[in-house]
């Protein structure tokens, strides 16, 4: 299997995975010998830094590359034809090689043009920073001690690396821009599968110096600084989320207490803008036992890198004692204690990961989308019949990117509307339609009822922001005559009658349960609003149905 296939396969390899229950026997192809050889097993996750196993009988050291990868270094010229691999650590796991050797065609130095050609491309991407410098002084350290090796040690070198060169070559000049998340591009994703693409480099390139030490520790410099320079780039950009903030309501507090931040108050059916941010921070040591699928990818990572780091570096102290060479030690992986809390706006990857629910049977979710970023439109919508208005309830936020995960509730009140058609049903605190009421209006008797009237029917209708009525009255006159000095009745004539519509229309600014109504002719009259039910409300002293 060639290394690239491998990469692909770590990147999409923790959504793929299932228990394997079967003894595992595959094919492994044609490999070589001086070949620095990959293994995956699809359907294992691997527990062993490290596993023991036998080609044709020859005990081999398998190291962990990935969750399901394993590599071993083939000697040359020790086996060929077909031979299996035996893992006994993984069940006696299997795989069939048919193997030939590696020869050099033409000299060495011939063999190597490719080698040194890509490391000084790559050093050309280098910067000044501490691992670049180690880096540029491996490759170096190469150069100077080839051009004085002997003929033997550069057929080597030579040979270990036309064996390996394509994943060499890729080792030195992958820029890992060709790795991509699986299903949900997400830039956690990218973060951790180059990251672990990168411990992948390490692991195999640490193979390589048990079987040509300065070579190997070259390409393990190269390879531990991509390493490194993948993990500085995942700390910089990987947050753990861990509370939404909705108009300054923390999604991840207890709200039974008492809270400055004013209600979130919805009305029926009506979207509402409301702020809507995320509370998080960058990694930190203590996330290391976070049990999300990424960030358990991302941690095994680390544990791999800094026990390949912990097993070789004492073999790069050896090296440079036994070939005089000036190779650097590769830094452990390590993240920090704390770091600060920052609050950021919900943008649209953020809603590719969060689901919004209300459990109240007299509330339903009509629209939770994001209008811009950092807002959140809302609306709500009341069903059946609510034993009490306004209803309050918790718009329940949950949250799962394969990273971080997090639910809470964010207490919300839901009023009924007033938009819609009205029908007068009583007036005066519950006085029927067609019932007249006596008028006192002698300023002198104000004990005389001197009229009546009643409303025959009265239709409502409000919209957003504006109304407009249409009133039939009907009066009765006494036509009585009222003596002052005592307020009785001198004379007492035939009552009459007289029927009158009046119509209006304005605008209006509801404020709780406040409508202050400003007419057409700029009058301005304010009104108690209490919702009986859904369809039935009481403004001022008349009652209205829906």
């Amino acid at each position: 299997m060639t290394f690239l296939m491998v990469i692909a396969m770590i990147s999409c390899s923790k959504e793929d995975s299932t228990e394997q229950t079967a003894p595992i026997t595959q094919e492994g192809g044609a490999i070589s010998g001086s070949q620095i050889v990959t293994v995956t097993f699809d359907n294992i996750t691997l527990t062993q830094f490290e596993y023991q196993g036998t080609i044709g009988g020859i005990p081999v050291n398998l190291v962990q590359t990935g969750e399901h990868t394993l590599a071993f270094y083939l000697p040359n010229e020790v086996l060929t034809g077909a031979h299996d691999l035996i893992i006994p650590g993984l069940s006696n796991a299997t795989v069939h090689y048919d193997i030939s050797p590696t020869v050099l065609t033409g000299t060495a130095d011939e063999n190597v043009v490719d080698l040194f050609a890509n490391l000084n491309t790559f050093a050309q991407t280098l910067g000044n920073d501490p691992q670049a410098v180690s880096a540029q002084n491996a490759i170096n350290t190469l150069i100077t001690h080839y051009n004085n090796a002997s003929a033997a040690e550069k057929a080597s070198i030579a040979t270990l690396y036309k064996a390996n060169k394509q994943l060499f070559d890729h080792l030195i000049l992958t820029d890992f821009s060709d790795i991509t998340g699986r299903n949900t591009v997400t830039e956690t994703k990218i973060h951790i599968n180059k990251h672990v693409a990168a411990i992948a480099l390490v692991g195999v390139a640490a193979l390589g110096v048990a079987a040509s030490p300065v070579l190997g520790c070259a390409i393990l410099a190269v390879a531990g600084y991509k390493a490194v320079k993948a993990n500085t780039e995942a700390l910089e950009n990987i947050y753990d989320k861990t509370s939404t903030i909705v108009s300054g309501w923390f999604s991840n507090k207890n709200h039974s207490s008492a809270n400055r931040t004013p209600d979130i108050i919805l009305t029926d059916n009506i979207a509402k803008e409301l702020t809507f941010n995320i509370k998080e921070r960058k990694l930190i040591a203590s996330d290391a036992s976070k049990t999300e699928p990424l960030a358990v990818q991302y941690f095994n990572s680390i544990s791999l890198y800094n026990h390949i780091v912990a097993e070789n570096n004492p073999v790069i102290a050896q090296t440079n004692t036994e070939e005089h060479t000036d190779f650097d030690s590769l830094p452990q992986e390590a993240l920090p204690a704390s770091n600060p809390d920052v609050v950021s706006p919900v943008d649209d990857s953020f809603m590719e990961n969060v689901q919004f629910s209300v459990n109240d049977p007299n509330v339903s979710i009509v629209t939770a989308a994001l209008s811009s970023n950092g807002q959140l439109n809302l609306k709500l919508k009341l069903n059946g019949a609510p034993t009490t208005l306004p209803v309050r309830t918790n718009l329940h936020i949950s949250y799962n990117d394969g990273f971080s995960s997090f639910s809470g509730n964010i207490p919300v009140t839901v009023e009924a509307s007033l938009i819609g058609t009205w029908t007068l049903v009583s007036f005066e605190d519950g006085v029927s339609l067609g019932t007249y009421v006596e008028l006192f209006t002698s300023p002198s008797c104000p004990s005389v009822a001197t009229q009546s009237y009643t409303v025959l029917n009265e239709t409502l209708v409000i919209g957003e922001g504006t109304y407009s009525f249409v009133e039939q009255d009907k009066y009765r006159f006494y036509n009585q005559s009222i003596l002052t000095s005592n307020c009785s009745i001198e004379t007492d004539a035939a009552d009459t009658f007289e029927t009158y519509t009046d119509t209006g229309s304005g605008t209006y600014v509801l404020d709780g349960n406040t409508f202050t109504a400003t007419s057409s002719n700029d009058e301005v009259t304010t009104h108690t609003i209490q919702f009986i039910t859904l369809n039935k409300v009481k403004v001022g002293d008349r009652i209205y149905v829906r």
